[in-house]
């Protein structure tokens, strides 16, 4: 029997991840993680995976004095190059990570093909001419054999880095379908719901939200919010949750998901964009909240932030990012419209189906990538 190539994934700790990895069949996958792990043993078991300490070059993360922690942190992944052993390809995502810095020069060295993954849609990117993280996206262009792009929109970030098109491939990332299903109960009785999931952020409009339900829940006695997620408005939402106005049910593992977008009537997703001294830093790129609500047949109300109108479609309700005028008369017309309800979930369902397959997107994506082997 033919020895499968290893392909080493370095990559969050999102359950989408590790549920699009186990469909690859001709890779032996090594998918390593520096962040805690919140996979399950079921889909650990499907192939190796390693959980590697954060450590930090300096005493102190520089990215905290701009208040830019996260994916901007000064943070190395301890032991990654031995780790790398034995792959015969490396795949990353995106271009600026300090442990991408690590993978990138540990494939250079032994030979070995790179694959980049690209979610970020905004042109010429802080992290392209800004210091240290335009220094690691300098290297990591030069050594990428494949940059596989998420959406069409992703485009113009690789195009302002002057990236060949003949080495971009569009492929959309998908979710499990048998998971992200719709409610077999096709009738939900009252209350009618309203989902947000994800960060807890201004970023992602979740203040918008907050501010706007306050006052449509004036107006319709039976209409409940349901808030899952972590961040920022954390405080502020449990206030919320304790007088009454939301139900909010804290972090939800990746396998309780698929459940709770069946509990919803709608799905909001108002996001914004985040900025740094007046330069746009961070957009909503490509979202997997909309991919698994697109999955969960429920109409969706959103913004044009980024690549969501690629993503929904123009079918949904899309509003101007922080227009909360637009994003209350949105939310108004899908609440009193129970068929306009019923004909976007039976074409949000359809639109999954065609375009985000997590089984059918995993087979484009390793064919794409055994082209480079």
């Amino acid at each position: 029997m033919r020895t499968k190539k290893t392909l080493s994934v370095i990559r969050g700790n999102r359950g989408e991840v590790a549920d699009f990895y186990r469909n690859f069949s001709r890779f032996k996958i090594k998918l390593i993680t520096g962040w805690q792990s919140v996979f399950s043993k079921t889909q650990k078991d499907r192939f190796e995976f390693y959980f590697l300490p954060f450590y930090k070059p300096l005493k102190f993360d520089p990215a905290s004095l701009l208040n830019q922690r996260g994916n901007l942190s000064w943070t190395y992944i301890k032991d990654l190059e031995e780790c790398l052993g034995g792959s015969s390809i490396v795949s990353i995502t995106d271009t600026y990570y300090f442990f991408n810095l690590q993978a990138v020069n540990w494939a250079c060295a032994n030979s070995v093909p790179m694959v980049t993954v690209i979610w970020c849609t905004i042109p010429n990117h802080i992290t392209s001419w800004f210091p240290p993280y335009s220094f690691i996206t300098k290297k990591v262009v030069e050594a990428t054999d494949l940059f596989i792009l998420r959406s069409k929109t992703a485009l113009q970030f690789t195009d302002s880095l002057a990236v060949p098109r003949s080495k971009t491939k569009v492929i959309y990332k998908g979710v499990d379908l048998h998971k992200f299903s719709p409610s077999p109960v096709t009738n939900h009785q009252s209350p009618i719901t309203v989902l947000f999931t994800g960060n807890l952020s201004k970023a992602k409009g979740l203040d918008d939200l907050l501010f706007v339900f306050e006052h449509v829940r004036k107006h319709y006695k039976d209409l409940k919010l349901v808030i899952a997620g972590d961040g920022e408005l954390r405080r502020q939402i449990m206030n919320l949750h304790g007088r009454g106005v939301v139900d909010y049910r804290g972090f939800v593992p990746y396998e309780k998901l698929p459940d709770l977008y069946r509990e919803a009537d709608i799905y909001c997703a108002p996001s914004k964009y985040k900025s740094f001294l007046g330069i746009k830093v961070w957009e909503e790129y490509f979202s997997y909240a909309l991919m698994e609500a697109l999955g969960s047949g429920l109409p969706i109300v959103t913004t044009s932030s980024g690549g969501i109108e690629e993503e929904v479609g123009s079918k949904n309700l899309l509003i101007e990012p922080g227009n909360r005028h637009q994003l209350k008369k949105a939310l108004t017309r899908l609440i009193e419209s129970k068929s306009l309800r019923l004909s976007l979930a039976l074409n949000n369902r359809k639109r999954a189906e065609e375009l985000f397959d997590a089984k059918k997107q995993a087979e484009l994506t390793e064919k794409a990538i055994l082209e480079v082997v």
